[in-house]
């Protein structure tokens, strides 16, 4: 534990040698809390660039030093969560990535994992953050993996967004295919039950999750759990997983579960927040300040209707056992981090992270226990530690700044005052303003070519170098694509073919989609162009969708067309493209969408050649 002793030797380090070229920070009478569970004390924390120079209570400022008088306020490192969606909205509409990120930053979260982004999202969003464009805390991408009929994968997102093992043999091959992407980390979704209020989703099995570790600990990279039940936990660390995260909830943990998670060193994120059984009777200030107007409406119908759980009641024995269960495995002293599933219905991003801690004080422990999880334990979880979780000389300068003490009060813990990423203060006031409207926040915009995808690339990519992917309708027992290159019959070169079992949903559709930007991040401005022209032949009637920028009801703009076996140039224009319900088509988009539909059972193909603008 560090003393003041260990303070004022900080303060002895030779400031004189700071060159005149850095930019120095001085925040100075702050309540520093430093992360290691020494108690705050009053210091002063000196930044050189994006790094901590100095900590201690009699600290000289070097001249030219920006100074911040942080008297009365709270000083900690910035705040980890290792479970969020930034792909997500936490309500009915679809997500902007941009207020998303800005969230966390507004909320003093510095570092978070993101667990909804598919694999070809990952270079242009890292791209995006690093010139700039994009305003996020460190981002951690996860590659997810499943089991066929598992959670997760029920979403309709294809295996590009989560892949699919049931085998340790196809394990290795799924991570040969994942590692070139460089994901941060990898979740799997190693446990099927569904709250005894559904029947149970498939489980992967201990060796398929082992497989999975081994190539990912090969490669440097820490494998956290969507895990939900004492025996599925059991598997999860007996495989070696680093993390088990989403909250054990189906019964108490039993001494064999925390022996095992032991052995293997595997660390706890609880996940409370996603599942608190009685939400605050009102939205907090910083609550209302992250949220969009539509959230700010959804949230508050669900304050207005919202039911407290009964002692009686399935979901109040869950709870129950979840706050039982994370007493236990801390008093055990197994590592407890910091998680939430933001994104998720009712769990607004930012605001969610601080409220985990509030409930992991509720559920037993100190102020001072969960703002550590939130920091210095999240940190060395993702084994990070050395340039983040703790304020302290040579570390990054993550840094949140609270008008309170949240380690005596962990409510304060909302009450941010300042945010430093990496030595710079974050401008609060300017993103703040992003949440007045539900207007989407723009990337840049490019102009397309003409000429889309000829259907020539072998690795699956259009002219335009973005890959085609499969979606489809959502459930357990959703309908399948497969997406294969095919020598034309006709013509010569080659043509796409797409070919689909519907499932037993009397809405079963299948897509196939072609992005227009990588990762469909970007925007790509069609309105130059009067259309989208085509070579097809199927059977019967197919839909072309728009994956328009500023759609956030998933009513995309949509045209039909109808193709025979023999092969037809198809002409779609823009003017065709109808909004449902109504609406004018922005031709800013994203992507293109051919959709296949079809009753219960049946199978539906379509082959697709010279993609292209007219």
């Amino acid at each position: 534990m560090k003393t003041a002793g260990h303070l004022v030797l900080a303060a002895l380090l030779n400031i004189t040698a700071l060159g005149n070229a850095q930019t120095l920070t001085a925040i100075r009478n702050a309540r520093v809390f430093d992360g290691t569970g020494a108690a705050a004390q009053i210091a002063t924390v000196l930044i050189a660039d994006d790094r901590i120079k100095a900590v201690g209570p009699e600290i000289q400022i070097p001249k030219g030093a920006r100074v911040i008088d942080a008297a009365g306020k709270t000083l900690l490192p910035g705040f980890f969560d290792l479970h969020t969606h930034l792909n997500a909205s936490a309500g009915s509409l679809s997500a902007d990535w941009q207020k998303s990120a800005a969230s966390y930053l507004l909320s003093g979260i510095t570092t978070v994992d993101e667990f909804s982004a598919n694999r070809e999202m990952y270079a242009p969003i890292r791209k995006l953050v690093a010139d700039g464009t994009l305003v996020a805390p460190n981002i951690n991408f996860a590659t997810r993996i499943s089991t066929p009929g598992g959670h997760g994968a029920e979403s309709g997102m294809g295996e590009f967004t989560t892949v699919e093992v049931n085998t340790p043999a196809a394990a290795h091959l799924a991570m040969k295919q994942i590692l070139p992407y460089h994901p941060d980390v990898i979740k799997i979704f190693t446990d099927g039950w569904r709250y005894g209020t559904t029947p149970a989703l498939s489980s992967m099995n201990e060796a398929t999750i082992h497989a999975i570790v081994e190539d990912a600990h090969a490669a440097g990279i820490k494998v956290l759990t969507h895990t939900l039940t004492v025996e599925g936990a059991k598997a999860a660390a007996g495989g070696g997983v680093d993390v088990i995260a989403h909250s054990i909830q189906d019964g108490l943990i039993d001494q064999e579960l925390v022996a095992i998670m032991k052995a293997h060193h595997t660390s706890y994120v609880p996940t409370m927040a996603v599942y608190e059984a009685n939400k605050p009777a009102a939205p907090t200030p910083l609550m209302l300040s992250i949220m969009e107007p539509f959230l700010q409406t959804e949230m508050a119908k669900g304050f207005e209707t919202k039911k407290p759980l009964t002692q009686d009641s399935p979901g109040f024995k869950r709870w129950s056992q979840l706050q039982q269960n994370l007493r236990t495995l801390y008093s055990a002293g197994i590592p407890v981090a910091l998680g939430t599933d933001n994104g998720m219905p009712s769990t607004p991003h930012g605001w969610g992270s601080l409220r985990e801690m509030e409930l992991m004080v509720a559920a037993g422990l100190t102020p001072s226990q969960a703002l550590q999880a939130g920091t210095r334990v999240s940190a060395e979880v993702l084994g990070v530690d050395k340039d983040r979780g703790t304020i302290a000389p040579g570390k990054l300068a993550d840094l949140v700044l609270i008008d309170g003490r949240p380690d005596e009060t962990i409510a304060e813990v909302e009450k941010t005052d300042a945010v430093w990423l990496a030595g710079k203060q974050v401008d609060r006031q300017k993103l703040l303003m992003m949440f007045r409207t539900d207007d989407l926040v723009q990337f840049p915009v490019i102009v397309p070519d003409a000429l889309i995808d000829d259907m020539e690339r072998e690795d699956g990519r259009s002219n335009l170098a973005t890959l085609k992917y499969p979606t489809t309708d959502a459930g357990a027992d959703h309908s399948q694509l497969l997406l294969q290159q095919v020598v034309r019959t006709e013509g010569g070169g080659h043509a796409w073919l797409a070919t689909a079992k519907m499932g037993p949903s009397s809405r079963s559709y299948v897509r196939l989609n072609l992005p227009l930007t990588a990762g469909e991040i970007e925007i790509a401005d069609v309105s130059k162009y009067k259309g989208i022209e085509f070579e097809a032949k199927g059977e019967g009637e197919f839909r072309l969708l728009l994956n328009s920028f500023s759609v956030r009801d998933r009513h995309f703009p949509e045209a039909p067309f109808r193709v025979g076996p023999a092969w037809t140039k198809v002409q779609v224009p823009f003017t065709d493209f109808k909004v449902n319900p109504s609406g004018t088509v922005n031709l800013r988009v994203r992507g293109l969408m051919f959709q296949l539909e079809g009753a219960p059972g049946s199978r539906e193909w379509l082959e697709l050649d010279n993609v292209r603008l007219y």
